[in-house]
């Protein structure tokens, strides 16, 4: 594993999707927040100091938010939502977080307080109270954020039963500071869809109306004209009970029922073809990951069979991992910071799956002697950290994926939900002074 880790270096955010949470040295220090002084370093200071990020709990019976020191735990504020969180996800420069709020239709954000800003020569560090953003979307069902670059897409379901039709929101974290979004897009009719932004461009996906699904199945492309989205043409090949999608600097890649649909952008050129599923192939890809340490995909099945995606070869094969019959994967979360995808499995072992030269199974290591149901986890962006929540025990580990060894355990005084990481990257901080 140490190998592992000094492999594991940091990239330009691709895809946002990992999920983190911290807490105090014991079960009362967490109904106590420590005090946040705003801080804010001379601007001719180049300051060495390491800035800790933020994790963030969501609780999983009340209506709020947890805000955790990433490096020492302690709880540093707890924050108001309007109602119960059900997906947390981080924005593009990590500085925000998304407070999915689906069965209610809202959306908001929380500033986590620990960010950078380029002043030409280095990129300056900043760390404040985190607070609560002025910024609510609302819409039906809000459900898929997929970040790529410095942008995001926000994608709204609609409504069948009230006739409420689908939309996507672009953001990113300065037009959220400023409580404003990039652009807004409704479509003809709802689904259970979702978007990926190639620049100026956005690629959505599209469900024919007398569809008895609330899957797509098919994508449409879209060039952004200031805060609206211009319809350029509807790829041609299908892409039955679409679900999934995911893009690196080559492709951009959505699961269907019967393979991967994958288009590649050349310039401002656009085009779309097919991987079949592999032969034998039960159940179906629902996600895929992609890194830019990688031109191959991370194409997964609901039963967490991993496949590698070659678009050149346009072939999947699947990586295997499972040395056992009766091992199960119990959580996952990807880090495009990493290139690297983490499974904990019903034995207590971690497996990590790494991107470079190909998706491959490049270690595992037990962590606990015994496990239970519900897991989350979560990877640090300026540390080779990775963050173990058991749920049904509100039991949280830190990980050193280093030593492979748990450095911190604490038992959270409320039953927590969702999790996230916000902060300085590393490679940010590495231009820090």
């Amino acid at each position: 594993m140490k190998e592992l880790a000094l492999r594991l270096r940091y990239l330009p955010l691709l895809v946002a999707t990992t999920l983190l949470w911290g807490c105090g040295d014991s079960i009362d220090d967490l109904n106590q927040p420590t005090e946040a002084v705003p801080e804010e370093h001379s601007e001719h200071e180049h300051n060495d100091e390491h800035i800790a990020g933020r994790l963030l709990i969501s609780a999983a019976e009340q209506a709020e938010v947890s805000v955790f020191n990433a490096e020492d735990l302690s709880l540093v504020e707890l924050l108001p939502t309007t109602h119960v969180v059900s997906g947390m996800y981080a924005t593009p420069s990590l500085r925000y977080a998304a407070l999915i709020q689906r069965d209610r239709g809202l959306v908001e954000f929380i500033d986590g307080g620990v960010y950078s800003e380029d002043h030409g020569d280095h990129m300056h560090p900043y760390e404040q109270a985190p607070s609560l953003s002025s910024l609510q979307l609302s819409g039906a069902k809000p459900t898929h954020f997929d970040a790529a670059e410095q942008q995001a897409a926000l994608f709204f379901d609609g409504d069948k039963q009230n006739t409420v039709n689908a939309s996507v929101t672009l953001l990113d974290d300065h037009h959220i500071g400023e409580g404003e979004v990039i652009a807004h897009h409704e479509f003809a009719t709802y689904m259970h869809g979702a978007a990926q932004i190639r620049g100026d461009y956005v690629l959505a996906t599209y469900r024919e109306a007398s569809s008895d699904t609330v899957l797509p199945s098919q994508v449409e492309l879209f060039h952004r004209h200031d805060d609206h989205l211009h319809h350029e043409l509807r790829f041609a090949p299908t892409c039955p009970m679409l679900h999934g999608s995911a893009q690196n600097e080559e492709h951009i890649a959505f699961g269907c029922s019967d393979g991967v649909l994958l288009i590649e952008q050349q310039d401002t050129s656009f085009s779309a073809h097919k991987i079949a599923n592999p032969e034998g192939l039960e159940g179906r890809i629902g996600t895929i990951k992609a890194s830019h340490n990688s031109h191959d995909l991370l194409a997964i099945t609901s039963a967490k069979r991993l496949f590698n995606l070659d678009p050149e070869n346009h072939d999947m094969t699947e990586v295997l991992w499972r040395d056992e019959a009766d091992v199960d994967a119990l959580a996952s979360t990807f880090s495009a910071h990493h290139g690297a995808y983490f499974i904990l499995d019903n034995h207590g072992d971690l497996h990590v799956f790494e991107g470079d030269g190909g998706w491959h199974h490049s270690t595992h290591f037990n962590l606990f002697s015994e496990v239970s149901e519900n897991y989350q986890l979560a990877v640090a962006a300026d540390e080779e950290a990775l963050y173990v929540l058991n749920q049904q025990e509100n039991m949280l580990h830190k990980v050193d994926l280093e030593s492979q060894a748990i450095t911190a355990t604490q038992e959270l005084n409320f039953a927590a939900s969702k999790l996230q990481w916000l902060g300085i990257a590393e490679d940010e901080h590495d231009h820090a002074h």
